[in-house]
């Protein structure tokens, strides 16, 4: 099963390769004046394909990494075993269910122990070698484990509500005191001075644009189009240009619409 580009956890070399932008058509199209969603949308695709030539997928964990082709084995035969027991109640059915039961205990304990042993050796190295991340990242997997959800709210007392029309009309008298707020009278909307003209906003600049992909932050989610960050920090320049022609065409659009001229 594949999730997400697996940018935030691989080293800059292996990301280097996405500055090969082949596939990025010119941007001739926002000199043109064409849409800036289809702009957005063709860097965004060159984006795609470059980082799934380069890196591919990120392989989504399972909940019990440790569970291997022998603890299914075990499972498997302690699972037929149990059903001829039930289908034949015999004495040396029940023995021969019985049998297969400790010993699949006994593999997956096993199994679990020695996965554990090899995780904490991990973290005790990575301690050693002061890998701060991936030493919190270790320990995070210890101490979480398993979280039960707990669906339970505070009322206005403090007290804890549980059950779900409490919880419901918690929310809906929350909300109705959040929205439902005093309206200024007629003589404190006269003091109020409503500003109609936007600030004026210098064109960009190459070098601005350059530094907010820069100070992007890593390790970060991936917003609507599915691609963390460091795919457009490691882009290189010929991406860098793309998205400052898209951020110009966009100034350019804004201040047309207001009636002004960049």
């Amino acid at each position: 099963m594949t999730g997400l580009f697996k940018g935030g956890n691989e080293p800059a070399g292996s990301l280097k390769a996405i500055s090969k932008f082949a596939t990025l058509e010119s941007s001739d199209e926002v000199e043109k004046e064409l849409d800036v969603n289809s702009v957005w949308e063709n860097i965004r695709d060159s984006i795609k394909i470059a980082a799934e030539q380069s890196i591919g997928y990120y392989e989504t964990k399972k909940k019990k990494p440790w569970f291997d082709e022998d603890c299914c084995m075990v499972v498997e035969r302690r699972k037929q075993a149990k059903l001829k027991f039930l289908q034949d109640p015999v004495e040396e059915k029940r023995d021969n269910y019985f049998n297969e039961r400790r010993e699949a205990s006994r593999t997956l304990r096993n199994t679990k122990r020695g996965y554990l042993k090899e995780k904490l050796n991990e973290v005790e190295t990575n301690s050693k070698n002061k890998n701060i991340r991936d030493l919190y990242k270790g320990i995070k997997e210890f101490k979480n484990g398993y979280q039960a959800r707990i669906n339970v709210i505070k009322d206005e007392n403090g007290d804890l509500l549980a059950d779900s029309s409490s919880i419901l009309n918690r929310w809906k008298n929350y909300f109705a005191q959040l929205l439902n707020v005093n309206r200024p009278n007629r003589n404190d909307r006269d003091e109020i001075e409503i500003q109609t003209a936007e600030p004026f906003i210098p064109e960009p600049t190459l070098s601005e644009v350059e530094i907010a992909i820069e100070n992007l932050k890593k390790y970060k989610s991936p917003d609507i189009d599915q691609f963390p960050a460091e795919l457009i920090q490691e882009g290189g320049s010929a991406l860098y240009s793309e998205i400052y022609k898209l951020v110009l065409a966009i100034w350019e659009k804004e201040y047309q619409n207001n009636g002004r001229s960049p």
